[in-house]
């Protein structure tokens, strides 16, 4: 605030003088108003995603054979440290059928069990749900609508356009792996860069522990493994990351696919002797895994 006042001299001209302020002025309530907006207005989707966000901290691995390609991934989902579901679904099934030149189904009696790949989701749980969704969803009208197959190259690539156009919004690692005219590995990593594996792709947390391993096994494209010892190396790396990674655990889920055969899905216990493999369906107290 300021004071002033009016002065007469001689010739009655009257002067308009200003003294000092009378206190000064302090910007306290100016600061804390602007304090309070700057804390309303800041995004607060960090905090959001790294406290409570449901994790899929995983291993996922994807080997070729000689005859096809083989997945393996753990069951574990966790929330921070608390571990939120033992027995999680992390390999997606995508199904292809066959349509026929008259743009109809081939009346196949396994034609809804056939699949052309599988997706392995590692990260956001959230976010690999809704990929694999609208990825289902546009296979789905491929068919019907211009009757069209979708061969494990154009998955890929769809997932990858879908995390590249989402921008820095999902959480989501991906290996998308099948068997069309041959077995094809892709990794898809969370900033949307796709890679073409020739033998092999891990990742998730556990996927440190099992580089090293298969480098120095030195698998070449020209040298795959049979079905069976694919089968059991998979297994054994599963073992190796359940036993040093504390976000990857409960049981290993393996899927192998071959061209033109129905696919065979394996369930091991981590615990269990090497050799000691059962059918998803046949462990008892355990029901078939469900699709989301």
């Amino acid at each position: 605030m300021t004071t002033s006042r009016t002065l007469r001299h001689n010739n009655n001209a009257q002067i308009l003088c200003i003294s000092r302020p009378s206190r000064l002025y302090t910007p306290t309530l100016s600061l804390s108003i602007l304090l309070i907006l700057s804390l309303l207005l800041t995004p607060t989707t960090t905090a959001m995603t790294t406290g409570g966000e449901v994790d899929l901290g995983t291993t996922l691995v994807a080997l070729k054979f000689d005859e096809g390609v083989i997945v393996g991934a753990d069951t574990r989902t966790s929330v921070s440290g608390y571990v939120s579901n033992k027995l999680a679904q992390k390999i997606f099934k995508i199904t292809s059928p066959e349509v026929d030149d008259d743009g109809e189904e081939e009346s196949s009696p396994q034609e809804e069990e056939d699949l052309s790949c599988v997706i392995c989701r590692s990260g956001s749980a959230a976010d690999t749900q809704w990929l694999c969704q609208e990825v289902t969803h546009d296979l789905w009208e491929r068919k019907y609508r211009y009757c069209q197959t979708t061969t494990v190259r154009q998955v890929a690539h769809f997932l990858r356009h879908l995390i590249r156009q989402q921008g820095e919004g999902l959480q989501a690692s991906l290996i998308c792996a099948g068997c069309d005219e041959e077995g094809k590995i892709f990794a898809i990593a969370p900033s949307g860069t796709l890679l073409e594996e020739d033998v092999f792709a891990v990742s998730g947390s556990g996927s440190t522990v099992l580089l090293g391993h298969l480098d120095s096994l030195k698998i070449s494209r020209d040298e795959l493994y049979s079905e069976k010892e694919a089968v059991a190396l998979v297994t054994k790396l599963l073992r190796l990351s359940i036993g040093r990674d504390g976000s990857s655990g409960g049981l290993i889920r393996l899927v192998v696919m071959k061209k033109g055969k129905k696919l065979r899905e394996i369930t091991v216990y981590p615990d269990a002797p090497a050799s000691t493999t059962k059918s998803t369906f046949n462990i008892p107290g355990f029901a078939a895994p469900k699709s989301v």
